[in-house]
Parts: structure tokens; C-alpha cells; sequence
């Protein structure tokens, strides 16, 4: 092959310049992301039983629904929330299941399970989208809230227009309250006059529903009816509701005032203090960030030319601000890596043997991005990681073949084309071999389930055919370009013997004293060597006892949060004050750029892994961005912990560093199962005191909470009777002084309405509304309502948790910098062992840590399927077991050298670093793949044992040193200057390379000569 490839160079130059070119136009025309798509796992199904209890939500839906999904195969858990009004279900999928199919079955259990609903629950909706592409939030911002409530219009219209955009799907607007005709009804007036709120839905009703009126057809032409209607709600007032018994008409202005407003608001936004309106734009999957965000910016642009007076648009985040930050420092990663690399290559080769081996870096990446469309990868922060860790590497068979044909040339006196085809020859079973070893290390990532595999899945794409583009490019270009050169510049006999490079005397003194001085002494003790190399390592081993374990880190950026959570019952307006004052307190600080607040929920999920809070009236969440150059977020956050606390004792306040990677639950997590919510509740506070006890745990809280303010109405059912009532008129009279009765809808020529009707509310005491209240009965009267029922002051359970069917509470909690997960809840279950929980009563762990085992199974187990391919290929290259038990022995090297890395720099054992060593494998069995082969080849042409290991180690040295020199330089500025994400990973790469490459050459020949040695003892 070599020799048609050098023959015909054309046609291989050819087919490399095709795949530039391809890799060129991949680079220009992928889709630019900041992380892959993920497919969530994840479905929420949301049902509304308006008034319900908790407990009412409980029994007449979540248990009906529950019990319908749980029929499913493949769930991993079905967690439920029963609130007041509303049942929540969040049913989660277990990894290795295929989303969509499930989703569709999911929709069908829904869909049978309506049958055994309340007939007045609204139909169950199922969510499914909970993975779309965030673009960028942005908030309206204006003078009052008022300002922006009249420029509704405006808003609605771009919103409509934002979502022409193409690739947009979504466009979510908080803040803005949806329209309501409201009826202000005074029941004392309609007491007066014997009119009950029935009659008035029933004029209200009467009026609204206009048959249409058909066509008017004739012998020539076709007339359409159009009656005449006023799309002003104040016409309702005229409407006749009835008439006193002297005949004067009731009106409904009479008796009540019907106007245009809004539902109840229930969320608030602020912009460094002003008013706003939140509107969050989000994409389908596998949209191209920059062009989408050109779009939706000019398209906003085009709406600054209609503004409404004191209307404006500030941008709050958009994930196009990230991507240009994290490819530009990429991008400098990078050229720093291919300058360091081509460094490294001229200390041992010629500054033009340099450049060629450097250039197999640009044409292998364009043959890695060539492919990527192929297999659905886009170009994100994986993709170029993955690129970068492999750049090192990618000049390691250039090197060899290189180097191979100087020794042709040099020691065994070959012409040019005699050593451009025996060179790669001679290595072209051994790069083939590594190569393939590398390749085996990548490929497994791919079959990783579930979430953790989607986000992996770039690297094993681009790496794997990136090697390949390498091994034909070092077997091919390489050869082509020394036998076009080599006949142009013909090596002088004076300097065959002057060693290349910048360092090459250096570097030959070097592989003198190894080969003639050290590694004799190796032979003459193998075991001795091998013994040290087995004890340095199980110390290195040793450290993974103090290396704390965290699957992904928390994010080096200018933003982070702050969590608020009000005491619980509390109104929208008391949250909304604390939201204000906070968010002002935290707008004055220093180095402050940006404060964006949300009152009565989250703010708009924006980043990957943040981990959303409640959404309800107590809760409210502020996003702020700081200037990182003049201030550390990390102190800022310490700093401001303590002054939020002391500032805001009336509520929960902890600002929240972002988290990095995939979204993996909170830190603490436990979870006590049982029936009684008073024993639940009993126990969830004893775990949350001894929680309090652990230093490094903050943030401790349960999800059921205190329980509410209410008022307890009780019935008295004679009575009810006696007066022809019943329960359905009383509860919707009940309704009057709260959520109000929908009526019907009002078409006000731009939006349908609902009409709603209320009963006029005092600003005294809730009672002495109930007071007022009349219930109509079966015969036409009406009944006082306080004749009917006894309402008094009470507390009500605010939430009933299910998981999987049976009721549980969950202690949650954050850690400091100072801890990990790990290794807070390794105390916490010592402490959680004290606890004696009543009979019929368990307790789990949950959250990040259990989410870590499993991904570190699954790592595991990746771990052992590339070994066992690289044994198998190592076998079929040598057809001997002793040569991969050799190379075996090199991998448990690395893994030391890696332990040793994140000791020493401190950073912890999470998911990529365990990527790092897992790709180690392939990368540290190149070596000693190269190194054995020689030693055999140089056994079959009759030299002795001990003389071939010496001649394998004074031939193969160079490239060994420059290959995992090149590996280490080119992961270096990712070490040093990368993403903190993946800084483990180089790390654990750059110290497991930098050992392994150590003690390889002293393990692997000492332990070739032991093997060989033994099997001879053992056929004699």
C-alpha cells in the first residue's frame, strides 16, 4: 500500500486536499452550539382542579393518574406534588429508554386515566419539551407596571413576531398578567333586590351567545348577516339581569361594575430596579446559535422604531454571549496548543520535519469535522475539547514514521526511496495497532446511556476519525513529502551523524545514557524495578482517599444567582417588597453590572444545569452579573451570604453559584418515606437539625414545607336540606370572594377573554365577606350563607408528596466551597443511623451523590470495554497473552500519575476527569505498543534477549519522549487557562501521560525480561 501511495502521490495528495477542503466547509456550516442537544428524560404532567384541597388534588387525581403511569416499563420514578388547585407529576425515564415512544405511550395512560378524574378537573396537559434551545432572555422595561400593562398590545405583536423568526418555536412572556373582563358584583345590593349570582351568569350567558346569522340568499346575489356588536366589556353593564316586582328592569350596572383587567398578578419582574416584562426566546433542537440570535436581533432592532413612550429593551442574557466568550477562549487554547506542539517537535526534528509532522494536525481536525454532520454532532464546547485533547496526539504517528525513516536512512544506510517505503513499512503494524488502541478508548463513550452519552457523544465522533485522518496521513503525505524533499536536499555523510532538532544533542546524550547506562542496570534487576514501580504506585493509589469527588464543578463566570423563598402563606405583594428591597441592596454593591429580579417564581431557566426553585407567591429568584476582573464571585458570594442573611432575616436569601455540565440534583438529598404528612413532617425536622450541625451544609429545606393559613368551612347538612342547597352551590359561592367564576368569554376584536364574576371584597376581616354571601337554592331563594356552614380560622397542609405512588418527604440542602457532596453526605448517614424512625417508615439517599454512582458504573464499565478491546488487538498483533498482560501493567500506571495530578492541584475526581482517564488507555498503550514491537522484531532477526530490549529503548526513545511530550504541551493551556469543566480531564491526562511515559520505560522492558525469562525456565 505504501509503495502505490508514494507512487502515486497525485492521487493521495488528492484525497487529503478533498478532506481539508470538506473539513473546511463542516467548519463553516456546522451548527454552533454551546453544549449538545440533550433529550430529556424527563415529563411533567400538570392537572387543574379548581378549589380542591390538597388532600381533595391528592385522592381525586394525582393517586388516579399515578396508578395509570405506573402500568408504563421503563420508569425510573414518578415524584408528584398534590397542592391546592393543582396536581403535578414529574415522571422520569430511565437512561436507556427511548423518550419519544415513551412520551406517546405516557399521553395514552393520561388519556385513559380522565375517566376516573372529577368530571370539573381541566383536561390533564402533558410536557414533554423540556429540552429546547435557550437563545436569549431579554426584559421590557418601563416607568410602572401600569406603563407596561398598557402596551400589552405591543408586547403581544412582538411576540408574534419574534416567533416568525425561523427556528423559533417558543417565545414566553412573565410579568404580563392575561386579560379579564371582570364583573364586580355587590351582594348586598343583590340580596336586596332577590337576584342570585346564577342569574346574573345566566343574563351574562344569554347575551354573549350570539347564533350566527347565516346568509341571505336571492335569484342574483348572497348576502352575508353581520349583527352589529360593541367590542367594549362596558356594554355588559347595560345587560338586564331582571326586574323588581313593580316592573323596573335591573341592569347589571345596578348591581355590580363590569370592566376590562387582568387576572390576578402573580408574578413581578425588575431590571436594575425598574419595572419590567421577562420575554424569553427559545429554539427547536440543533439550532445554530449565532445565526439565530442575527435574526431575533435584527428583528428586535425593527421594534425600537414603534417604542411606546418610556418602553424599553435591555438584554438580560443570551446563550450567543457564551458561545462567543467560550469559542474565543478556545480558540486561543488552541493556537497556543499547535505552536506549543510544533515546539516540541523541533527540540528532536528539523524545523521543516517540524512543520510537516505539525501539519497532520489542521488535516486530521478537517477530517474529524468532515464526519460530524454525518453522525449529528455539532460544533460545541465538546467538540473542540475533544479536538484539543487529541491534538498532542495527532502528531504521534508522524513522528514515528518520521523518525523511522531517518533510522532507515541514517543507521541502516537506505537511499531516500528505499527509507520512505521500508520506514513506514517496517512501523505500519504497530501505528495501525495504537492507533486503534487510541480509538477503542473514545469509541465506548458513545454507547453511554442516557444524558451523560448526549453530552459525551462529540468526542468519541470527532476523535475517532481524526486518529484515522492521522495514521493514513502520517503513512502517506509524510513519505511523500521526505522523498520530495530528500531529492531536492540530499543529506551530506558529514551530517547523517548530527543529530536533528534544537535540542538533538540533548536529546541523543539522553537516549546514551538510558540505553547503555540505565537500562542495563534495569536487566541486570528486572524485578527489583517492576517492585518499586508497583509500590510507587499503590501509594499514588492511596491518594484517592483525600481527592474529594465531585461529578461536575460549579461554573467560573460572571453570573450567579440568588435564591429567595418567603415564609410560607405568603402573599405575592409581601414577596414582591422583598424582592424589590433585595434586589436594590444588591444593585448598589460594587462591580455590579446587571440585576434581574422575579417575583412569584424562577427566573427563566437560562443556563444548562440550573436548578430551578418553586414557582409560587412565596418564591423569587435574581440574576446577577458582575465584573469578574475587578472582583471574585467566589468571595463576593461568601461575602454576601452573611449580609443577605443579616439584611433580610424575614426570608430565605442565598445567592447560588451556577452549576457546569448536566443537571444532577442537589447536593444533600434525603428522602423519608412513610403515610402520616405529621410524622413525615416530625421527622423531616430532625433530620434538618442534624443537617444544621454539619459544617459545609447550607441552605437545609424540605418540599411540604409549614402549613397555611386557611379557614376551615364546615357544612351543616341538615340544615343544607332543609333549604334545597347543595355542596356544588356552596363551594361556588365560596369562590366569589377568591378565584371568582368563569362565565364565559368576551371577544374584544384582538384576544378572547374570560369573563369572570366576583364578589366585591372588603378590606376588613375575610369573614365579614363571608357574611355578605347568599347561596341560591333548588326553589329560587337564596339563603344566607352563614346559615348553611361554620367557617373558622385554621391551617391547612400547603403540599402532599408522592414518590414512586407513596408518600414522602425530602431534606434538601446545599454545600459550601468548603465541602463536596461526597463528602457531606458520608456524614450525614452516620447521623441519619442515630435517627429512630417509626415502624413501616424508611429513608433513602438521593440527589448528586446517588446520581455520581451511577454515572460512575456506567464509567466503569466503559473503563473495562476499552481495556478488554485493546488486549484483543494487542493479541492479534503479537498472537501472545504475556505482551498485553505487559501492556496492562501501563494503564494502572496512568491511573496513579492521574491520582497524583488531581492531588496535587486539587481538583476533584467528577466525570470528565474520569473521561481523561479513560482515553488515557489508548494514549499510554502507543508506547508501549511501538516499544515491544521492535524489541520482537529485533528477536526474530536472532538478536540477544537483553541486547534487543537495549536496542528497542535507544531506537524508540525519541519518538516515545516527543509523542508524550506532544500529548502533555498540547493539553497544557487547556490545564492552566481552560473551562473549568474540563480542566480535570487535561489534568488527569497531562499526569497520567507524564508517569506512565516515566515508568513505562523502566516497567515495560523490565517486565518484557522477567516474562520471557520465566517462560524459558518454564519449557525447559
Amino acid at each position: 500500500m505504501i509503495d502505490f501511495v508514494v507512487r502515486k502521490k497525485k492521487i493521495t495528495i488528492l484525497i487529503f486536499v478533498i478532506a481539508v477542503i470538506g473539513g473546511l466547509y463542516s467548519f463553516i456550516t456546522l451548527t454552533r452550539q454551546e453544549s449538545p442537544d440533550i433529550t430529556s428524560h424527563t415529563a411533567i404532567v400538570t392537572t387543574v382542579l379548581p378549589g380542591a384541597t390538597p388532600e381533595s388534588v391528592e385522592n381525586g387525581v394525582t393517586k388516579k393518574l399515578e396508578d395509570k403511569i405506573k402500568e408504563m416499563q421503563g420508569i425510573k420514578s414518578i415524584t408528584s406534588d398534590s397542592r391546592e388547585n393543582v396536581s403535578i407529576i414529574t415522571v422520569e425515564l430511565n437512561k436507556n429508554q427511548k423518550p419519544k415512544e415513551k412520551w406517546d405511550e405516557l399521553r395514552k395512560k393520561v388519556k385513559d386515566a380522565e375517566a376516573d378524574i372529577p368530571n370539573n378537573a381541566k383536561t390533564p396537559q402533558v410536557n414533554d419539551e423540556l429540552s429546547k434551545t435557550f437563545i436569549q432572555t431579554l426584559n421590557i422595561t418601563g416607568d410602572s407596571f401600569d406603563d407596561l400593562y398598557n402596551a400589552r398590545i405591543s408586547i403581544d405583536r412582538w411576540k408574534d413576531q419574534l416567533k416568525t423568526v425561523q427556528g423559533i418555536t417558543n417565545v414566553t412572556v412573565v410579568g404580563m398578567p392575561e386579560k379579564q373582563v371582570r364583573v364586580d358584583l355587590d351582594t348586598q345590593k343583590m340580596y336586596n333586590y332577590g337576584i342570585s349570582w346564577k342569574q346574573v351568569s345566566a343574563a351574562i350567558k344569554g347575551d354573549r351567545d350570539k347564533t350566527p346569522l347565516g346568509n341571505l340568499d336571492n335569484e342574483n346575489h348572497r348576502y352575508q348577516l353581520k349583527l352589529d356588536e360593541s367590542y367594549d366589556p362596558k356594554i355588559l353593564n347595560t345587560i338586564i339581569v331582571s326586574t323588581t316586582k313593580e316592573g323596573t328592569t335591573i341592569y347589571l350596572k345596578d348591581i355590580g361594575n363590569a370592566y376590562m383587567s387582568t387576572e390576578k398578578i402573580d408574578h413581578y419582574v425588575y431590571h436594575n430596579g425598574k419595572a419590567a416584562v421577562s420575554m424569553t426566546i427559545s429554539s427547536e433542537t440543533g439550532t445554530d446559535l449565532p445565526a439565530t440570535q442575527k435574526n431575533v436581533t435584527e428583528k428586535i432592532e425593527s421594534f425600537k422604531n414603534s417604542l411606546p413612550s418610556g418602553i424599553q429593551f435591555a438584554n438580560v442574557y443570551s446563550a450567543n454571549e457564551r458561545l462567543e466568550e467560550l469559542f474565543g477562549n478556545l480558540t486561543h487554547e488552541m493556537i497556543v496548543s499547535i505552536a506549543s506542539v510544533l515546539l516540541i517537535c523541533s527540540l528532536g526534528l528539523s524545523l521543516i520535519d517540524s512543520l510537516i509532522v505539525t501539519f497532520a494536525i489542521p488535516i486530521s481536525m478537517s477530517a474529524g469535522l468532515m464526519m460530524a454532520p454525518v453522525f449529528g454532532v455539532t460544533f460545541n464546547q465538546i467538540t473542540i475539547y475533544g479536538l484539543i485533547v487529541v491534538l498532542g496526539i495527532l502528531v504521534d504517528d508522524a513522528v514515528v514514521v518520521n523518525d523511522n525513516i531517518d533510522r532507515h536512512m541514517i543507521e541502516l544506510n537506505e537511499s531516500i526511496n528505499e527509507a520512505v517505503i521500508n520506514g513506514p513499512k517496517e512501523v505500519f503494524t504497530s501505528i495501525l495497532t495504537a492507533t486503534l488502541a487510541t480509538i477503542c478508548t473514545f469509541i465506548p463513550i458513545a454507547f453511554l446511556p442516557g444524558m451523560t452519552g448526549e453530552f459525551a457523544r462529540p468526542l468519541p465522533v470527532v476523535v475517532t476519525f481524526a486518529m484515522i485522518a492521522s495514521m493514513f496521513m502520517s503513512l502517506t503525505i509524510i513519505p511523500i513529502f521526505r522523498q520530495w524533499y530528500g531529492k531536492k536536499h540530499r543529506i551530506k555523510d558529514e551530517d547523517k551523524n548530527k543529530p536533528a532538532g534544537l535540542l538533538g544533542i540533548q536529546i541523543k546524550m539522553i537516549i546514551d545514557v538510558y540505553a547503555n547506562k540505565f537500562m542495563p542496570k534495569i536487566l541486570k534487576n528486572p524485578s527489583k524495578f517492576v517492585i518499586i514501580a508497583i509500590l510507587i504506585t499503590a501509594v499514588s493509589y492511596s491518594l484517592m482517599l483525600f481527592i474529594p469527588i465531585q461529578l461536575f464543578p460549579k461554573a467560573d463566570r460572571s453570573e450567579f444567582l440568588i435564591n429567595i423563598t418567603n415564609q410560607t402563606g405568603s402573599s405575592i405583594k409581601d414577596t414582591k417588597e422583598i424582592v424589590e428591597d433585595v434586589s436594590k441592596w444588591v444593585g448598589s454593591q460594587p462591580n455590579v453590572k446587571l440585576v434581574s429580579a422575579y417575583a412569584g417564581g424562577p427566573a427563566p431557566a437560562m443556563f444548562v444545569a440550573d436548578e430551578s426553585i418553586g414557582d409560587g407567591e412565596e418564591y423569587g429568584q435574581i440574576i446577577v452579573k458582575v465584573d469578574t476582573k475587578k472582583v471574585s464571585y467566589e468571595n463576593l458570594i461568601k461575602e454576601w451570604n452573611m449580609k443577605l442573611k443579616d439584611n433580610f432575616p424575614q426570608a430565605e436569601v442565598v445567592p447560588k453559584q451556577l452549576q457546569l455540565g448536566l443537571p444532577v440534583g442537589k447536593p444533600v438529598v434525603i428522602r423519608i418515606y412513610g403515610q402520616d404528612m405529621n410524622k413525615l413532617r416530625t421527622n423531616a425536622q430532625e433530620v434538618k437539625s442534624k443537617l444544621k450541625s454539619i459544617n459545609g451544609v447550607v441552605n437545609i429545606k424540605d418540599n411540604i414545607g409549614i402549613d397555611n393559613y386557611s379557614y376551615k368551612v364546615e357544612v351543616n347538612k341538615s340544615v343544607m336540606d332543609n333549604m334545597h342547597v347543595n355542596y356544588s352551590d356552596i363551594t361556588s359561592t365560596v369562590r366569589l370572594v377568591n378565584d371568582g367564576i368563569t362565565v364565559d368569554k368576551f371577544d374584544d376584536k384582538k384576544d378572547l377573554s374570560d369573563i369572570v364574576i366576583y364578589a366585591i371584597k372588603s378590606s376588613e376581616d375575610p369573614m365579614v365577606d363571608f357574611q355578605k354571601l347568599s347561596v341560591p337554592n333548588a326553589i329560587g331563594g337564596q339563603v344566607p350563607l352563614m346559615q348553611l356552614v361554620k367557617i373558622t380560622p385554621s391551617f391547612a397542609i400547603n403540599s402532599i408528596t408522592h414518590r414512586n405512588l407513596e408518600r414522602y418527604v425530602e431534606i434538601s440542602a446545599d454545600v459550601t466551597s468548603d465541602t463536596t457532596a461526597d463528602a457531606a453526605m458520608k456524614q450525614i448517614k452516620q447521623e441519619m443511623k442515630k435517627i429512630d424512625l417509626p415502624n413501616e417508615y424508611s429513608w433513602e439517599c438521593g440527589g448528586e451523590t446517588v446520581e455520581s454512582v451511577d454515572i460512575f458504573v456506567d464509567l466503569i464499565k466503559l473503563l473495562a470495554v476499552a481495556a478488554i478491546l485493546i488486549m484483543v488487538l494487542i493479541i492479534l498483533q503479537f498472537y501472545s497473552f504475556s505482551i498485553p498482560a505487559i501492556i496492562a501493567s501501563t494503564f494502572l500506571l496512568a491511573f496513579g500519575g492521574s491520582m497524583i495530578g488531581l492531588f496535587i492541584t486539587g481538583r476533584q475526581l467528577g466525570f470528565m476527569a474520569m473521561l481523561g482517564v479513560i482515553t488515557l488507555i489508548g494514549i499510554v498503550a502507543r508506547n508501549g505498543i511501538v516499544l515491544i514491537e521492535f524489541i520482537e522484531d529485533e528477536r526474530k532477526n536472532g538478536v540477544e534477549l537483553n541486547e534487543a530490549v537495549i536496542k528497542a529503548g535507544e531506537a524508540r526513545l525519541r519518538p516515545v519522549m516527543l509523542t508524550a511530550l506532544t500529548a502533555i504541551v498540547g493539553l497544557i493551556p487547556m490545564a492552566i487557562t481552560g473551562e473549568v469543566l474540563f480542566k480535570p480531564m487535561a489534568i488527569s491526562i497531562i499526569f497520567g501521560l507524564m508517569y506512565a511515559t516515566i515508568l513505562t520505560l523502566v516497567v515495560v522492558p523490565a517486565f518484557y525480561v522477567i516474562i520471557v525469562k520465566w517462560k524459558n525456565k518454564f519449557k525447559n
